[in-house]
């Protein structure tokens, strides 16, 4: 008896505190001006261009930060810093989330000369974009196969060897989604992988089906991560999608990137826990 009530006592315990959380930050894009991402008229952002590129300044537009499809070239990429996350030597792993209110609009069809997507996100090992690229999020059209659809991409690195894995749930273009990124590093290293979640209906992680998971395959053990990238690129071999980004949120827990809460200890683990609290009166009343 009192194993049953241990076991139910660390059960609601165990859902009803939560872990620690820490959200590096929260963009809801729905308040800022239209405009310039980068700068005036929204400079107080804290948006910086990375690389050197500066054409077609990524603009936002009713609330969404808009990359245009059919671009030709390389155009400007912003980046906001989110702080160190560092691997501690011999800490085992350590994960950064970031939440993306995401609508892909179009996605470039692979055949021909096309013959990769470039991303559209991705997290640099630096807090100020100067660094790689790394953890990059792209699309591909999947209109083949089921009309007006596209499918997620996703690579740990952006070093040859380490190419993108493509997710076979066919999402919508035109509708929003609730894009979770889980980019995990490790002291092993080879053990890395970047996970994709579509719509979390919450903020447990366990409870959630995983849409893709893509480990690290070539390229150097990333040891950090500091900042968000937005990116626009596009070449005669690399097809770039039109995408709107709404928000964009990152933390240190599944929970706080999707912007969701994680669910109250269940109504099972509680009657288990009056059930035996029940039996316990009753055991000690017939002593």
């Amino acid at each position: 008896m009192k194993r049953t009530l241990l076991l139910a006592a660390v059960l609601v315990a165990s859902h009803a505190s939560p872990s620690l959380a820490v959200t590096y930050f929260a963009e809801n894009f729905s308040t800022y001006a239209n405009g310039n991402l980068i700068g005036p008229p929204n400079a107080a952002g804290g948006w910086l261009q990375t690389q050197a590129q500066a054409t077609l300044p990524l603009q936002v537009a009713g609330g969404q930060v808009v990359i245009p499809g059919d671009q030709t070239g390389n155009n400007q990429d912003a980046v906001k810093s989110f702080g160190s996350v560092i691997l501690p030597p011999g800490s085992g792993s350590t994960s950064v989330y970031v939440g993306l209110d995401l609508t892909v609009n179009s996605a470039p069809v692979i055949g021909g000369a096309i013959t990769s997507s470039s991303y559209f996100v991705a997290l640099d090992n630096t807090t100020d974009g100067s660094g790689f690229d790394n953890e990059r999020v792209a699309a591909v059209d999947n209109s083949a196969n089921v009309p007006g659809t596209y499918l997620l991409q996703a690579r740990v690195t952006g070093q040859t060897g380490s190419p993108f894995v493509t997710g076979t749930i066919p999402l919508n273009y035109g509708e929003a989604y609730n894009l979770i990124i889980e980019a995990t590093l490790t002291s092993v290293g080879s053990d890395e992988v970047v996970n994709l979640y579509v719509n979390p209906t919450n903020g447990n992680q366990l409870l959630q089906t995983l849409y893709l998971s893509s480990p690290i395959a070539g390229g150097s053990p990333l040891t950090g991560l500091g900042a968000l990238v937005i990116s626009q690129f596009q070449s005669a071999s690399t097809g770039i999608s039109a995408v709107e980004i709404g928000g964009a949120r990152a933390a240190s827990t599944f929970a706080e990137a999707a912007g969701l809460a994680v669910p109250e200890p269940s109504s099972c683990a509680l009657a288990v826990f009056a059930a035996g609290s029940l039996a316990l009166v009753r055991l000690r009343r017939r002593k």
